[in-house]
């Protein structure tokens, strides 16, 4: 979608003919009669800009960057796309041609609890279905969509809804089975599997798509390695209903000349909130608890697996989640990939 967007916008660029006519003023709301879009996830009605009266061009759409805002709010300083969008105003762009979508709310619930900003609510892809609502109520309301079916602007529109509707389905045949740790990197042994070429992409054009759709960031593999999985080591889907267990055999836990960590993240890899803010485990930790015989157990579960083991504990949402080992720095045994990481046992 916002590819879609982006080509509509250079498309009007490039034919546009800079006019000398007095600019309108870009604001910071909706003109009288748009309809009102609830944010799906803050539940509440959406922020952003756009000008009543008449339209010539495409009508361009402006959408910011993360945790960001279309205009300067209470809660955020920047929200440059306003300053930008003036731009096109002062060029010849009428105010009703320009439009902006606040899609993560004012930032202003990110000052009770800062973890929001990891949340679903902050992501772009929670709020697809809110641009595409307001993409609708844009076209509707300029009469652009009208103008596109009389032919107007044809060319452009056309070009955006061919490109939108291939996006679509690349998303889903191609990209979105991504998100799914098996198709990431490589097999690493019982039931997980590694990264490869990490952030030295190269050509490996498969692994930076699979980190770009579930991971969004990767280091260099001789800085960090990461192992991941959704599944426990008999194949089955984790779920925060169960309770599970992972056991470093004393000696056995990641090889690593900086540190190391055992993550748990939620359907939306993302970190679950919990009671204990507590998102990870591992050699941060000073008071995890060891067997006699030295190894070290981890459990995982939307249960405690009693006070005895709660400092060994990853607290897991109701449904599905997925585990995710660290290891910064590593010896030969991450490079080579002769460490195998431990399998996951369901214990309840």
């Amino acid at each position: 979608m916002k590819h879609r967007i982006r080509y509509a916008a250079v498309v009007t660029i490039c034919v546009a003919a800079v006019s000398a006519h007095a600019a309108g003023v870009v604001g910071n709301s909706f003109p009288a009669g748009f309809p009102p879009i609830e944010d799906a996830s803050l539940q509440a009605p959406i922020i952003g800009f756009g000008g009543a009266g008449p339209v010539t061009r495409t009508p361009v759409i402006f959408l910011h960057g993360n945790n960001d805002t279309p205009f300067p709010t209470a809660c955020n300083p920047y929200g440059a796309v306003q300053a930008f969008a003036q731009y096109f105003a002062d060029h010849g762009y009428a105010t009703s041609e320009l439009w902006a979508l606040g899609y993560q709310g004012d930032q202003c619930d990110l000052g009770a609890d800062p973890t929001r900003r990891s949340r679903i609510a902050h992501t772009n892809a929670a709020n697809v279905p809110d641009l595409r609502r307001f993409v609708r109520a844009v076209l509707a309301f300029t009469g652009a969509g009208q103008s596109h079916k009389e032919g107007r602007y044809k060319q452009t529109v056309q070009a955006g809804l061919d490109w939108m509707v291939k996006n679509v389905e690349t998303e889903e045949k191609v990209i979105q089975p991504f998100f799914q740790w098996k198709h990431n990197g490589r097999p690493a042994g019982n039931g997980w599997n590694r990264s490869t070429n990490n952030a030295q992409f190269g050509i490996d054009y498969f692994n930076r798509t699979g980190t770009a759709k579930s991971n969004m960031f990767d280091n260099r593999p001789t800085e960090t390695q990461y192992f991941y999985t959704d599944n426990d080591g008999a194949g089955a889907e984790l779920n925060g209903g169960s309770s599970y267990k992972v056991t470093f055999a004393a000696g056995q836990e990641p090889p690593v000349n900086g540190f190391w960590s055992l993550t748990l993240y939620n359907d939306k890899h993302l970190f679950h909130p919990n009671d204990l803010k507590r998102y990870s485990l591992g050699t941060k930790n000073k008071n995890l608890k060891r067997n006699a015989d030295g190894s070290l157990t981890l459990y995982a579960g939307a249960k405690s697996p009693g006070v005895d083991k709660e400092p060994n504990w990853l607290p897991a949402p109701n449904g599905h989640f997925s585990l995710y080992i660290r290891a910064y720095w590593g010896k030969e045994g991450i490079l080579d990939g002769s460490w195998k990481p431990p399998v996951i046992r369901k214990v309840a």
